[in-house]
């Protein structure tokens, strides 16, 4: 390929690079032969001067496919740097390509954009890109350090937040000169949810049963639907491609006072259409239309939108005859078809359950206090049990119970113990009874569990680990290959334990925003949870926090690549649905490991039969799946002393996951079963879990210095069926971030703030190789698992403006009564995901999350407030309050 010139007779080819970059000739050239074209036309006669080329070239002159080459390696800052070196640069490096791939690299970190309405990536302008990427990289790298302020961009349509926009061709003097933004809510109603549906509307479903949407920037109502009667919002979900929203109403049909199942409710799936331009403005009204309606049979936990351009719904239902999860899914919603089996998966009141679809399969994630388990139902495999409804007003029947085709479970990684904590718990020495009422966060159902201590003194680290050395079988069978104690040793208690801390809300958070096919699909949780003191009769609670990928196994696991070729599919997951005629009726492979006892039916290794579930504390204590559930086991490599290569070995080490007390079945199947290659290693060094699986451990983070969480409590507003509701904490949360309204004590506040700057800046778990904060942090205790820690609670005052009132400081005009609790909102940014599927902290260790005080308008009274939601891509706090008002406060 050739690349023309200003003179017919010159010609130069591209050189191809090693990596696959061409690189042509530099801008210089083209500089010179224009002189030299003009040279010509004034003299004809003169000689013809050939170009000189220098032999060394600047960085700013090369061609710019190269720099943009260069560019794909640089992170944001160096891209900004560099376009503060020269004019050159700067339009080097301010291309669409370049922000592109800035964007990109964001969303990998998933950090939104902040876009206005339905707009797509692919839509925006290249300044509108840039502008984009600059605001959504301030919000992650501010709010890392220090607490979010008040924006001040009000006049700069370049950088004003969405939410304090006016329509195109308003006039200037409507711009928001406020760093916040109230509009109304319906009048004349009870907001009982809202939620932001872009920057431009609200969504607000009332207490009467109406929903509606509302225009932020004109403060109208846009759409209205009335059903007449009362009706719950139960799920919400906006699909960006089709500038739609999905969500589903519920009401209960027959058996409201009980909880059993014979409780029948229906459910209306509704569809809210909008209507904009690609510039995010709205061009017509939205509508309202319904799509599907329902009935199910027994105590629904949960509803779930899986995927809605593929019509395919799911719901928890709670058989309260066995106590286990019932799967209700709807293949395809404009059909009369359903299936509704019985997972024979216990439910246990203090775990939390989230339904995602993966692959064509789905997927029950199952979260408790010390690990998190996936069940797979290939959609394949749920097909054969679909039955016909009679009608619309039919209820569903169960098929029967129907096992996880596979089951994985991964523990947490929990942080080091305090030393204090450790030294504290070591001289327990009393025994006791102390009752813990737990309560189901979807059902309402109160139960009292009680719960000894041991009179004996025990270290809370030692005595985990003694458990887990005493559960360890004392002669192994043959073939097995469990990991020594050795292995275990490092593992940390949990800090929080059930009992007496429950889970009083979870919020499982997807990536919602518009995305790029590239970009990894991680998930996020974060758990409220609680602890009631039953002699004081207070409540404390703290935040935690992690991520997980679905499946959640590293490369090293093997999921469903047992029942075929070994990475035939991503990461090595195997396509089931070629593949089912190797299971048995009840979805157990007939050649996989069973994680205790194998089908139901059989026995487990306590002699209990498997068909049985287990007691709720059990669960507690479990490595493993249900029952019945095919375990996902983890290969050790082994290498060769002699050859150093890989060679074929008959059975590869297998690291199973204990099922009441015993690895036995797993070990022994994964002895029996090994196909792959494995590598072996010295004989003298002790087997043990890998470093890349360490690597890939679900890391909890922490805020760990308990608080009061502000609670509404509706118990004495009663619905038509005399039902009560429960007191609903005001915590909301999103992607890595989560925001609140607690009780504080101003003097109690001010107290804790001085003790921590005598004893240093709080951090989280350490021991008592306690290193200063300043101190760096090699790459191996970055990575170390073992090492996590917390957020500390740690108030930001330095960037209070005189101005403006921090909302923890007691305000000499603010009239308090005297019985009246103080008020705050809090924030917290828990350390980030990067795309290589470890947790970044910029503090160079674990711990640098730091809880922050916002700053609120005068006019907003905390005691008021009904609900809170939190929109990090712009960067806002949205509260409703009693009077009728919703307050959007702008941050950056």
């Amino acid at each position: 390929m050739t690349v023309g010139s200003p003179r017919p007779s010159a010609s130069f080819s591209k050189t191809p690079l090693k990596d696959g970059v061409s690189v042509s000739p530099p801008s210089r050239y083209w500089y010179q032969q224009s002189l030299l074209s003009l040279t010509e036309d004034k003299s004809a006669t003169e000689t013809q001067i050939q170009p000189e080329i220098p032999a060394e070239m600047s960085f700013h002159l090369l061609p710019y496919d190269l720099l943009l080459n260069i560019a794909s390696y640089l992170e944001y800052n160096d891209v900004h740097v560099l376009q503060l070196t020269c004019k050159s640069l700067y339009y080097s490096f301010t291309t669409r390509p370049v922000y592109r791939k800035l964007a990109t690299d964001l969303l990998r970190r998933c950090r939104p954009l902040p876009l206005k309405g339905f707009q797509r990536l692919g839509e925006l302008s290249t300044a509108r890109l840039i502008s984009c990427v600059n605001r959504a990289h301030q919000y992650e790298q501010a709010w890392l350090v220090r607490a979010p302020r008040p924006t001040t961009a009000l006049t700069s349509p370049e950088v004003q937040n969405n939410y304090l926009d006016v329509d195109a061709g308003g006039d200037d003097a409507l711009i928001h000169k406020k760093w916040y933004n109230v509009v109304r809510v319906p009048p004349g109603e009870e907001v009982d949810w809202i939620s932001p549906i872009t920057s431009s509307y609200t969504l607000c479903a009332t207490k009467s049963g109406k929903v509606v949407c509302w225009d932020v920037q004109t403060d109208t109502c846009l759409a209205e639907w009335n059903p007449g009667e009362r009706w719950e919002l139960w799920k919400c979900r906006v699909e960006f491609d089709e500038k739609m929203v999905y969500f589903t109403m519920a009401k209960v049909i027959q058996g409201s006072n009980s909880y059993d199942d014979s409780r029948v409710m229906e459910f209306s799936l509704m569809r809210l259409q909008f209507y904009e331009n690609a510039l995010g403005k709205k061009t017509a009204s939205p509508t309202f239309s319904p799509v599907t309606s329902f009935r199910t049979a027994g105590v629904v936990m949960n509803i779930f939108l899986l995927d809605p351009s593929a019509k395919l719904l799911s719901a928890f239902v709670w058989c309260s005859s066995s106590n286990t999860i019932g799967l209700y899914v709807l293949l395809d919603w404009e059909q009369d078809t359903y299936v509704f089996i019985d997972t024979g998966i216990e439910c246990v009141m203090s775990s939390n359950w989230s339904c995602i679809l993966f692959e064509g399969n789905v997927v029950i994630h199952c979260e408790d206090s010390d690990a998190a388990f996936q069940h797979f139902y290939p959609l394949t495999m749920l097909e054969e049990h679909a039955r016909q409804l009679k009608s619309k007003r039919s209820t569903p029947t169960l098929s029967g119970r129907i096992t996880p085709f596979e089951s994985i479970v991964k523990r947490f990684t929990f942080p080091a113990p305090k030393v204090s904590a450790v030294k504290k718990t070591s001289t327990v020495n009393v025994s006791s009874v102390i009752p813990i009422t737990v309560i189901d966060s979807q059902t309402g159902a109160i139960i009292t569990v009680t719960t000894s201590i041991s009179a004996a003194p025990s270290n809370s680290s030692s005595s985990n680990i003694s458990m887990l050395s005493s559960s360890e079988p004392s002669s192994p069978p043959s073939g097995s290959s469990n990991p020594p104690v050795s292995a275990l040793q490092t593992l940390h208690p949990n800090p929080f334990p059930f009992p007496p801390w429950y889970p009083e809300s979870a919020h499982f958070v997807r990536q919602w925003w518009p995305t790029l096919p590239n970009v990894p699909r991680i998930s996020c949780t974060v758990v409220l949870l609680a602890s009631h003191d039953p002699i004081t009769h207070k409540t404390r609670f703290v935040l935690a926090q992690h991520y997980f990928r679905v499946p959640m196994h590293h490369a090293d696991w093997v999921g469903f690549s047992e029942r075929g070729s070994p990475g035939s599919g991503p990461r090595g997951v195997y396509d089931v649905s070629s593949d089912l005629n190797a299971t048995n009726d009840d979805g157990v492979s007939s050649a996989g490991a069973t994680a205790a006892g194998g089908s139901h039916g059989g026995t487990t290794p306590n002699g209990s039969t498997a068909s049985e579930p287990v007691g709720p504390m059990e669960m507690y204590f479990l490595d493993g799946p249900p029952e019945g559930s095919v375990v996902a086991r983890l290969r050790e490599r082994e290498r060769m002393m002699s050859s150093g290569g890989e060679t074929a070995a008959e059975g590869s080490t297998v690291i199973g996951w204990q099922v009441n007390g015993s690895s036995d079945s797993a070990g022994r199947s994964g002895s029996r079963k090994g196909k792959g290659k494995a590598h072996t290693k010295n004989q003298n060094t002790s087997s043990g879990i890998s470093g890349d699986v360490d690597a890939d451990a679900m890391k909890l983070w922490y805020v760990s210095d308990s608080f009061e969480v502000v609670c509404l409590d509706e118990s004495g507003i009663d619905d038509d069926e005399g039902m009560q509701e429960r007191p609903r904490p005001l915590v909301a949360v999103d992607f890595g971030h989560a925001v609140w309204i607690e009780y504080f004590d101003p003097d109690e506040g001010e107290l804790k703030r001085s003790k921590r700057q005598d004893s240093g800046r709080g951090r989280g778990h350490t021991n008592e190789n306690e290193r200063e904060f300043s101190e760096p942090v090699s790459e191996d205790e970055e990575n170390d698992p073992g090492s996590g820690s917390e957020a500390s609670t740690e108030v930001d005052r330095e960037d209070a403006g005189p101005e403006r009132r921090v909302n923890d400081e007691v305000d000499a005009d603010t009239k308090t009564a005297p019985d009246e609790d103080h008020k705050r909102l809090r924030f917290v940014t828990f350390p980030p995901f990067n795309d290589e599927g470890v947790v970044s902290d910029i503090h160079g260790g674990w711990g640098g999350a730091e809880v922050r005080t916002l700053e609120i308008p005068p006019e907003l009274d905390l005691h008021s407030v009904e609900t809170i939601n939190i929109d990090q891509s712009q960067g806002t706090i949205i509260l409703s309050v009693k009077q009728g008002k919703i307050f959007i406060l702008c941050y950056e």
